[in-house]
């Protein structure tokens, strides 16, 4: 079994975008609250991570975690009155583990608790389990599901010579997409979680790399992210046809990630660095608009 450069590995879970350099402060991972009034955002620094909330109508922003660990990739529940995160020890090195954050409360809950390392966590639509992935000892991961009733773990990828990144939920719950990596391969792929039947949305070779995926709210296309000259920027793919256009061109120092529909779909937010900080924007669905939201 292979094992990732430990520098890759950071770049990809944590930037969600290849060619990323590590900042003095990243805003990146933007998720939107179900009514489309919040964005939770993880704000990065070279030896710790907060989850901070904006104000789309006000561009107030409020720190949800204080900045005494790594806390990192949030995303809502269905009501909009929690979120949850991968949290670490503030030098990225320790364990890291899924948590809940109940807003009202501010109490803080694990979902995971053990000695592995687990993170991009994705609550699902229908509020039962959330996605995440696990890594291996060798570096590998997969991908599970938790229910959060019973805490009774599921395995969805068993693939040991591959590994399975960035997890989203279609909004009947009932499939995820996400981004794998095989050796100088990498693939989109979604997967039927009651068949566990795999359907590949696109696929690039040579090291050339494609992340971060999310389908649109009606579930017809997939939003992801491509390095590659001309190809550079941010994609969309037909979830049934499988025919992709370039969304977003973006230049070649330019980076991208973390890109997310609003619950109405008209909107996109992302991550995206002129070179090595990232800010977060906001992109008009239909014409391709770029507003910034917030910067450094």
């Amino acid at each position: 079994m292979k094992a990732f450069i430990p520098a890759f590995i950071a770049a990809l879970i944590l930037s969600g975008a290849a060619g990323a350099q590590q900042a003095e402060r990243d805003l990146i991972h933007p998720a939107w609250s179900p009514d489309g009034e919040t964005i939770v955002f993880f704000e990065r620094y070279e030896t710790y991570g907060t989850i901070r909330s904006l104000s789309i109508a006000s561009g107030k922003t409020v720190a949800l975690t204080d900045g005494g660990t790594f806390d990192a990739n949030p995303s809502f529940n269905p009501d909009g009155s929690g979120i949850a995160f991968s949290r670490s020890a503030p030098d990225m090195l320790g364990i890291w583990d899924i948590v809940t954050l109940d807003l009202a409360s501010g109490k803080v809950t694990n979902v995971t608790d053990g000695p592995e390392r687990e993170m991009h966590p994705q609550w699902s639509p229908d509020g039962e389990r959330v996605s995440f992935v696990r890594f291996d000892k060798n570096g590998q991961t997969d991908i599970f599901t938790v229910d959060l009733d019973t805490g009774s773990e599921t395995q969805i990828t068993h693939t040991p010579d591959a590994s399975e990144f960035h997890p989203k939920w279609r909004a009947d719950s009932g499939a995820l997409v996400f981004d794998r990596i095989n050796g100088e391969q990498a693939v989109i792929v979604e997967i039927d979680l009651a068949t566990r039947a795999e359907t590949v949305c696109m696929t690039v070779d040579g090291g050339e790399r494609i992340a971060v995926p999310s389908y649109s709210p009606d579930g017809s296309e997939v939003i992801f992210t491509r390095s590659r000259g001309d190809q550079n920027g941010l994609w969309k793919v037909d979830s049934k046809t499988q025919h992709a256009d370039l969304l977003l061109p973006l230049e070649e120092d330019q980076n991208v990630g973390g890109a997310v529909f609003s619950p109405d779909g008209k909107k996109i937010a992302l991550h995206l660095a002129n070179g090595d900080v990232f800010s977060l924007y906001m992109l008009n669905a239909n014409d391709a608009g770029l507003t910034l939201l917030l910067d450094k």
